[in-house]
């Protein structure tokens, strides 16, 4: 879309509004801005972040049915094109955080910790017009015997739908036939603007989802998983989000221990079963948790709950593949 494309009744608007001086300080410091970034903005000279167009629009209740079909149109616009420069700066506040997080010892409680808050923040990024939308974290299953990753494990999830936001975990085995599994086998961020351009695809599970973007989790040329994002409007992943994706996946190293990278002749990914196929499986999942913890502490050798998780995992792979064998 071009720039003359952009909607600009809403600059019209504002500079109707702030011809009266009094408002215009009071905009201006309401918004928190250096005062000419207002007249910038009337002369299309510079253009506000979403966040700003949403503050402008609430600091003028008094012109609110006037200005706000054209700011939302604006901000349609925004969600269209993708984040300006200056929406693709991760806060230093959030990276602060994630430092603190990186030092928690329990390998487990740090990928929960790292990966969930992580997922929470790219979500608000990404997505603040709650579009609709889903990114998961998937790890690298541990290698068979013979020394291949066969699968990968989305452990992680976080979706919108309808204004409502919820994380899930622990939901399937992919491979092959989906997105983050080709990300981890090219080794590199990939965008899709319409699934159904690329059949190879077309076995999914979000029934609703038309864009698609992943990044594996790559360190020193070795991977141990990839961030997926999915999306219901097409072509949402422009270049400008494929790169802010990717700068939240390398947020997600530390969450993963050393011996979790794979070198790339390590991934020889297999085709796993639809999700609904692999529904079948799954509701005895944490009977078989236990069942293995019991079994295990009867031979006076016992099983930490990640351990026993990932062993039921293994056993869930090998079947899945027998599917297909």
């Amino acid at each position: 879309m071009s720039h003359s494309q952009e909607p600009h009744k809403w600059r019209e608007l504002l500079g109707i509004i702030i011809s009266n001086v009094n408002e215009k300080q009071r905009l201006t410091r309401i918004l928190q801005l250096q005062p000419h970034v207002l007249m910038h903005w009337v002369y299309g000279e510079a253009s506000p972040t979403a966040q700003e167009l949403r503050r402008l629009q609430a600091a003028v209740p008094e012109h609110y049915e006037l200005l706000s079909p054209h700011i939302q149109e604006a901000l349609a616009y925004l969600i269209k094109v993708g984040p300006t420069h200056n929406d693709i700066q991760i806060p230093q506040a959030f990276l602060d955080r994630i430092n603190d997080l990186r030092t928690i010892e329990v390998p487990a409680l740090r990928f929960e910790l790292i990966g969930r808050t992580v997922l929470q923040e790219i979500l608000a990024h990404l997505d603040p017009q709650r579009v609709g939308i889903r990114f998961s974290i998937t790890r690298c299953m541990p290698p068979a015997l013979n020394g291949s990753v066969r699968s990968l494990r989305e452990c992680m999830m976080i979706v919108t739908k309808h204004g409502y936001c919820q994380i899930h975990y622990d939901q399937r085995l992919v491979g092959l036939e989906s997105v983050a599994g080709f990300a981890v086998e090219i080794g590199r961020p990939f965008a899709i603007e319409h699934i159904a351009d690329h059949p190879q695809f077309l076995h999914k599970d979000d029934t609703d989802a038309i864009s698609f973007a992943a990044a594996p989790i790559i360190a020193h040329g070795s991977v141990a998983g990839c961030l997926q994002a999915a999306c219901a409007q097409e072509g949402y992943f422009t270049p400008q989000r494929l790169l802010l994706l990717q700068r939240y996946t390398d947020l997600l190293l530390p969450a993963f221990a050393l011996n979790e990278f794979y070198a790339p002749y390590q991934i020889m990914l297999h085709t796993m079963p639809s999700a609904a196929e692999q529904q079948r499986y799954l509701p005895h999942y944490r009977q078989r948790v236990q069942a293995l913890m019991r079994e295990a502490l009867l031979r006076n050798s016992p099983l930490e709950l990640m351990q026993a998780e990932q062993q039921v995992w293994q056993q869930f792979e090998e079947e899945f593949l027998q599917l297909f064998s």
